[in-house]
């Protein structure tokens, strides 16, 4: 028995894609879910909800959360996430050639510990104040307010489908990128 779980959301617009997420999970046997949550005003809004929602999720719970954002895919079974024992899993680096670094937060490991839930709710109290403000930054803010420790996931658990690195890499998580579809 895993030591984790996954836990997504998805507005109406992207239950194909969270469809798509539950039958990969399924595929390798990854517990979790992805549940259904009403739009709350756009893909900014709707993303500035991730930190409540996980804050909720990990209240529910004993064991880690593992979110994935719901537009995206298991390709293989995550064996990095069964050995984790920083407060948090995240990617940081450089996605494009063009881009500088920067921390995703469409995979994110959360070891369920006060630590991380203080965490969260400063996450959450940022993105509420500023939700114009992409939540991954207010979640690179955070961590950095309390001080967690940190696993650097490597590119393949947050792969996005179309980057420079796809090509070269065999990716456990690829992200689909739903939002510049949907937020048209």
């Amino acid at each position: 028995m895993s030591n984790w779980k996954v836990a997504a959301y998805y507005t109406d617009n992207y239950r194909e894609y969270a469809t798509n997420l539950v039958s990969s999970m399924a595929k390798f046997d990854i517990p979790g879910s992805a549940e259904l949550i009403p739009d709350m005003g756009g893909w900014r809004m709707n993303t500035s909800h991730k930190p409540a929602f996980l804050l909720e999720q990990m209240n529910n719970t004993t064991i880690d959360i593992v979110y994935i954002d719901a537009d995206a895919e298991f390709k293989k079974y995550p064996v990095l996430f069964d050995n984790i024992e920083e407060d948090i899993g995240i990617y940081r680096g450089s996605v494009w050639h063009h881009s500088g670094i920067e921390t995703l937060s469409g995979t994110i490991y959360l070891k369920n510990n006060k630590k991380v839930k203080d965490m969260l709710e400063i996450w959450s109290i940022r993105c509420k104040a500023n939700p114009e403000t992409w939540d991954q930054v207010h979640l690179a803010q955070a961590i950095e307010d309390k001080a967690l420790s940190i696993n650097f996931l490597p590119i393949e658990y947050c792969m996005i489908f179309d980057s420079p690195h796809a090509s070269s890499k065999a990716p456990y998580i690829v992200h689909n990128q739903a939002s510049r579809k949907t937020r048209r």
